[in-house]
């Protein structure tokens, strides 16, 4: 799989880095923050999430409205959003109009204008955004989860805030705070699909030649996780929401690899054995899926399933039978080429987009530093070993580390640390 990958960083330091696939007609191009909600001070939760939000809805050039009607003009699909470590701004365009989609993401970046009208109103919309996590039963068993495995670091908030930390906020904050945070040096331009890298480099001179400055980042420590069973009754719910699991390697340690093979043989597919045994041998849920949440400097190994609240306590019982199976025997040679094969596969499926591959080319510069070859990946995949699998299994799956969430209705539910026993 060869790229065409080039990287420029031009004197302000604002990092411009592209693929060129030139067999399709589209264009995908972002503008990546690297800073995301964990960077924020702990009272301007949400702030960064509040920015995303704000930057739709006017800028010195554009009203909203104009901003929508020209997204629809160019044929284009303008997407945003802010996670933990990043935020980023991006649209997919037809070739034939990449300099005026980023014109369009390039003014919603540096022009804002945070008018009080659309500030009021775009506070309500968020924290309507978070009432409805709350009534989303998954989404409410995550930031449960998160909040008390980690509940003193920034990682364990909620990226969109709280009702009552937005209410702190005022438009000058959130002024202040982009002007400090959405600078060169710590802004990185990705662009995949039928283009030229000097295109590119042109278009990030006109627009950010002018600009100076690194972002501001406070530092951030490695959370420290306290492991707890957390009941959170929501008794309108017809099933328990469960999520199960513990803290693993980062996404920057070289033990992620076998971490993501170890979670596709747990829960990754319809051949993974929680599936085989919850799901087609006990029938206790639809779906049960286990997967690593990674971060730069810390990780969760987290195994999610919903079902009827008489059937939560079996569920457990066999998770936790598979987990002291995973420590106990390293998988076959057998289950581990086909789970290798599926996550290859997985991973080469996923990039076949100019979206796809331009996330990928921001994501990595971020987090490495550098491009890592889809061929280093791969290998990387193929050199984990059966051993290895079971080593990380073992580290992770400590019934000191483990942590579980449960919500729905849970009035009859009684678990404590015993049932993690693993």
């Amino acid at each position: 799989m060869q790229q065409e990958i080039e990287r420029t960083v031009l004197p302000n330091g604002l990092t411009v880095i592209t693929e060129r696939m030139d067999r399709l007609r589209s264009v995908s191009t972002g503008i990546w923050i690297k800073s995301g909600s964990r960077h924020e001070p702990m009272e301007q939760s949400g702030i960064s999430h509040f920015i995303e939000h704000m930057l739709f809805k006017g800028t010195s050039r554009r009203t909203p409205q104009e901003i929508a009607y020209e997204t629809d003009a160019l044929g284009g699909h303008l997407d945003a959003f802010t996670s933990h470590e990043m935020a980023a701004y991006s649209i997919k365009i037809l070739d034939e109009h990449l300099p005026r989609g980023f014109d369009l993401i390039t003014d919603l970046v540096t022009g804002p204008i945070f008018s009080e009208k659309e500030f009021e109103k775009e506070r309500e919309v968020i924290v309507e955004e978070i009432k409805m996590m709350e009534d989303t039963p998954d989404d409410l068993a995550a930031e449960t989860f998160f909040n008390g495995l980690w509940p003193d670091s920034r990682l364990g908030r909620s990226v969109s805030g709280t009702a009552e930390s937005l209410a702190g906020l005022r438009p000058d904050d959130l002024r202040v705070y982009w002007q400090s945070v959405y600078a060169p040096g710590d802004i990185v331009i990705a662009a995949a699909g039928n283009l030229r890298h000097q295109q590119m480099v042109e278009l990030a001179e006109k627009y950010f030649g002018a600009h100076q400055g690194n972002g501001y980042r406070p530092v951030d420590t490695r959370p420290q996780a306290i492991p707890t069973v957390t009941i959170r009754p929501k008794d309108h719910l017809e099933q328990v929401q469960i999520i199960l699991g513990a803290e693993c390697p980062s996404l920057l340690s070289p033990k992620h690899y076998a971490v993501g093979i170890m979670a596709t043989i747990l829960g990754g597919g319809v051949s993974s054995r929680l599936f085989l045994t919850v799901r087609e041998e006990h029938g206790l849920a639809y779906a049960i899926e286990a997967s690593p949440v990674l971060f730069s400097d810390t990780g969760v190994f987290a195994i999610h399933a919903a079902t009827s609240p008489e059937k939560v306590t079996p569920l457990l019982e066999i998770t936790m039978a598979e987990i002291r199976r995973m420590k106990g025997e390293p998988p076959s040679q057998e289950e581990l080429d086909r789970t290798k094969e599926l996550a290859k596969a997985s991973m080469v499926l996923g990039m076949e987009s100019s979206s796809a591959r331009m996330s990928n080319l921001a994501r990595q510069e971020i987090l490495f530093g550098r491009q890592v070859p889809w061929e280093e990946v791969l290998d990387q995949i193929h050199r984990v070993t059966a051993g290895e699998v079971q080593q990380v299994a073992q580290e992770i799956f400590r019934p000191e580390a483990m942590a579980l969430t449960e919500v729905g209705a849970v009035e009859n539910i009684r678990h404590d640390r015993s049932i993690l026993a693993c």
